[in-house]
């Protein structure tokens, strides 16, 4: 089970190592009374508890900010996607979480694709998905 709370960077950046790990515990107290209310004796049944924090997403993967997805969509940019090519640059291709609003790993799988087609296409090959039985 997962529950995921929406957490400015800019809260946890400054915080000391104490101030840290009790925040952390607070969010993980909350986080279980909030379960106890749709499944009371949840609390007996947990095994494992970690609570994650942009500052985790920061040491494990080097994300800007702790962003967990690329960027928000808005009205301005819904349902529209970067450029996979920067003009002036030959063979180099953009893919990944940060080129399509909301970001992430589906849209970054799908990023990819879109690049090695555009590769195949360039190179007049036949892009195929061969199916794993």
């Amino acid at each position: 089970m997962k529950l995921c709370y929406d957490s400015p960077f800019e809260l946890w950046e400054g915080m000391g190592q104490a101030e840290y790990r009790a925040e952390k515990e607070r969010i993980r107290e909350d986080a279980t009374k909030l379960l106890e209310k749709f499944y009371p004796d949840v609390k007996g049944h947990l095994e494992v508890v970690d609570v994650a924090t942009p500052l985790t997403d920061v040491k494990y993967t080097g994300v800007w900010k702790g962003a967990y997805e690329g960027f928000m969509p808005a009205s301005l940019n819904i349902g529209k996607s970067m450029k996979m090519m920067i003009d002036g640059l030959e063979n180099f291709y953009l893919a990944g979480q940060w080129t399509y609003p909301g970001g992430g790993l589906p849209p970054s799988a799908q990023s990819a694709k879109w690049v090695v087609e555009a590769i195949c296409r360039k190179d007049r090959k036949r892009f195929r998905v061969d199916r794993v039985k």
